[in-house]
């Protein structure tokens, strides 16, 4: 089903093929589900392996050591005085932030997406270049937030980015035949 529209004031037809465009959700939409359930499968193992507190440990776990004496040593053995276990557990989860490698590489592959989709001179491309900004700051302020909630550590959310930034180039790599098509979606004509 194609749709057309006159845009009177500069004499040019926008044609959308309707039938192109769903598919073209569908196809974005499942590359991105296969990246995120990638991503969630691999930062959740890391995170169980490498166990690195989070900034707000002490806070969370409220460790009783008043009757120990400490001096320029690190506690060893401690018991947390928080009740629920769920939040302990999760405090020791910091490397490396899953949030922003999901913000990051939807980010990121949702702006390629739309590079690779469309053609040098269509409204697509011009779509895409006002988009991307947007997006990337939009990801960018999620490792900040993680941050700034002493959630994460600098180094976790860098390689959060960095990880989703990589698991985006690499989808689009590997997808780039199945994304690229000949036919764009969305088509400005001048009338004659």
């Amino acid at each position: 089903m194609i749709l057309k529209k006159n845009l009177s004031s500069e004499n040019k037809d926008v044609t959308i093929n309707k039938c192109s465009f769903i598919f073209s959700i569908f196809k974005i939409l499942s590359i991105i589900l296969i990246g995120n359930c990638f991503i969630s499968i691999t930062v959740n193992s890391i995170k169980y392996l490498v166990g690195r507190l989070r900034p707000n440990f002490i806070d969370v776990c409220k460790p009783d050591i008043t009757s120990q004496i400490c001096v320029n040593d690190f506690y060893k053995n401690y018991n947390c005085i928080e009740e629920d276990k769920k939040k302990v557990i999760d405090s020791r989860l910091s490397f490396f932030s899953g949030h922003t490698a999901y913000a990051i590489f939807n980010a990121l592959f949702i702006c390629i997406y739309g590079f690779m989709r469309s053609s040098n001179d269509s409204i697509g491309r011009k779509i895409s270049l006002f988009l991307t900004p947007f997006l990337i700051i939009c990801g960018i302020f999620v490792g900040v937030t993680r941050i700034t909630d002493n959630k994460h550590h600098l180094s976790d959310v860098i390689v959060g980015g960095a990880y989703g930034s990589i698991i985006a180039l690499c989808l689009a790599y590997i997808f780039k035949n199945y994304i690229k098509e000949n036919e764009d979606v969305i088509s400005c004509e001048k009338e004659s």
